[in-house]
Formats: structure tokens, sequence, C-alpha cells
């Protein structure tokens, strides 16, 4: 019986859900910027509009387990097996 690589769920709201063309995934847990990377690689519709260059844009924000946003920047941030990556556009206005 072969195992399943650890994974990270990732899932698309808004334009993120778009470009992607799906609602959802799954990507081998890891730093984000490498999560970001398969992405970008895995579902080119994201680029250059939510991912570019293997980095986020300023267009989209990432919830982590749907609570806390996440640092974009921060590409050596740890995304844990089992853990929730939500993709959401970033809206301003009002």
């Amino acid at each position: 019986m072969a195992l399943e690589p650890a994974a990270v769920e990732v899932e698309f709201f808004g334009l993120p859900r778009q470009r992607a063309g799906v609602d959802r995934c799954s990507v081998p847990a890891g730093p984000l910027g490498q999560i970001l990377e398969r992405l970008e690689r895995a579902l080119p519709g994201l680029a250059p509009d939510i991912i570019e260059r293997g980095r986020l844009t300023r267009h989209t924000l990432i919830a982590l387990d749907g609570h806390a946003v996440v640092e974009a920047s921060d590409l050596e941030r740890p995304i844990a097996a089992g853990q929730t990556l939500v993709f959401v556009s970033a809206q301003a206005g009002g």
C-alpha cells in the first residue's frame, strides 16, 4: 500500500477561484514559497494575477485554516500537513 504524501488543502474563492479553474486542490506540505510555486505550475491560470514568479500578488490574501491572514512575504513560513490555505481576493473600497 502506497502512502500519500503529507498534504495541505487549498481552497479558492472569488477571483482566485476564477483564475485557478477549480475550487480546491491539495499540494504537498512545505514552506509557503514552495507551495506557491507548485500552485503556479499546476494551475497556470493563477499567473500573473494571483501568483507571479512564486510570490503572491497584492490582489490576493491567504488565510491559514480560515482564521489568520498569512503574511505573503513570509515565504519560509512552514505550512503543515492537514492545514488549509484559503485564497481570497483582496478588495478595497466601500
